[in-house]
């Protein structure tokens, strides 16, 4: 990014910054926008030593860092938060022609990763106090493991930087090296008979649809009470039919392109999946899109599918999900279950009772390795170290 001396981005030039400085790379790359195909910026293209070389100057420096009072550090962190408010609103135009979502969502994850750096800039220091009496005390300390290097998934670049690996202690043995990764899932919601259908049908088409299906929590499966099922349907393709898709930067937009060709590719097969096994859609189409070469596909909704299709059986991560029909609990805790992916799950029901005795039975809730988001995820990246203090 090219800084003036007013601080305010441009945006038209990327850099690596290694050991301080700003750096180009031989090879360098240019993705589109995925509802226009316009050709962004070039971005560095950085090979294994270019990321080695950052490691080794990060930890170069890593323990005059961890010398830094605990509160110095909250504070610097917390000035990079006000960095990043500054410049929220391009930050927002550029993530919406990188990544394809609707500005007003686009602001939001903005808005949310700034919120989280504020957040962890009032943690306080992980350290639990297990025992503390006169002569005696032992506390479990957290000290940080080193360096760590991010893979920034394309969905949610700028919330969902995700540290897939500690760097400070690797050897030559992958067993050594620590992990903290998070994976996808195929996220059922179960519908029970007793909920407001003209309420919840636009909440599922949103959360189904939001980001056009491309985060790891939004709903992939949709099970429907069949008491209700016929009604919910109908009130659920109403308003995805009445969604407004389009370029992400118009104000009306509520849902963008899916975000790269890789992606785009994918979701055009499970459609195709769909038109070969003659599968019913409620809403929607087997075709991509009207739009023309761009990334869009409309969003569709499948009536009832087997439980062994594509669409179920997989995650989409696009703008297509099924709504499936069901009859016993037992039979809709299995179904929901049986998929190797628990990241999400929810119950829909206004009766709370029912809703934690059919939760408990859900396998969801796990999507990765280690933990990430407030101590806990502080804690991912932490060896505990246990120190007992006894007087003489």
């Amino acid at each position: 990014m090219a800084v003036g001396t007013n601080t305010k981005l441009d945006f038209t030039e990327f850099f690596n910054v290694i050991d301080g400085k700003l750096e180009t790379t031989k090879e360098t790359a240019r993705g589109v926008n995925p509802s226009t195909l316009e050709k962004m910026p070039s971005v560095p293209v950085s090979t294994p030593e270019d990321v080695d070389r950052a490691v080794q100057a990060a930890k170069r420096v890593s323990g005059a860092w961890a010398d830094v009072p605990y509160k110095e550090r909250q504070a610097i962190v917390a000035k990079f938060a006000d960095g990043i408010a500054s410049i929220q609103e391009d930050l927002t135009v550029l993530l919406t022609k990188k990544q394809g979502k609707a500005l007003q969502l686009a602001h939001v994850e903005i808005g949310m990763a700034i919120q989280f750096l504020q957040g962890y800039a009032q943690l306080a220091d992980p350290e639990e106090v297990i025992e503390d009496k006169p002569g005696r005390r032992v506390v479990t300390k957290y000290v940080p493991l080193g360096v760590a290097v991010g893979i920034v998934p394309w969905n949610s670049p700028v919330f969902l930087g995700k540290v897939y690996g500690i760097y400070s202690n690797w050897s030559e043995g992958p067993a050594e090296r620590c992990w903290n990764s998070s994976v996808g899932g195929n996220d059922p919601a179960i519908v029970c008979s007793d909920v407001n259908l003209k309420k919840v049908a636009p909440k599922f088409a949103m959360a189904a649809l939001a980001n056009s299906g491309q985060l790891c929590i939004a709903i992939k499966r949709i099970y429907v009470h069949e008491s209700i099922y016929d009604g919910l349907l109908e009130a659920i393709a109403v308003t995805v039919k009445s969604l407004p898709v389009g370029d992400g930067l118009e104000s009306s937009t509520l849902m963008g392109p899916v975000q790269n060709h890789l992606q785009f590719d994918r979701v055009k097969s499970l459609l195709a999946d769909i038109q070969s096994h003659n599968l019913k859609l409620a809403a929607g189409s087997i075709r991509p899109s009207d739009a023309g070469k761009e990334y869009f596909i409309t969003p569709t909704v499948v009536d009832n599918p087997p439980d062994a299709s594509r669409i179920v059986v997989e995650e989409p991560f696009g703008p297509v999900f099924p709504v499936l029909k069901w009859k016993d609990e037992d039979e809709v805790l299995r179904r929901a279950n049986d998929i190797p992916m628990g990241l999400g799950a929810s119950i829909w029901t206004p009766d709370l009772v029912k809703a934690e005795r059919l939760a408990a039975k859900l396998k969801a809730g796990t999507g990765g390795i280690g933990a990430e988001h407030d101590l806990e995820g502080i804690k991912s990246y932490c060896n505990t170290k246990s120190v007992f203090v006894n007087a003489a």
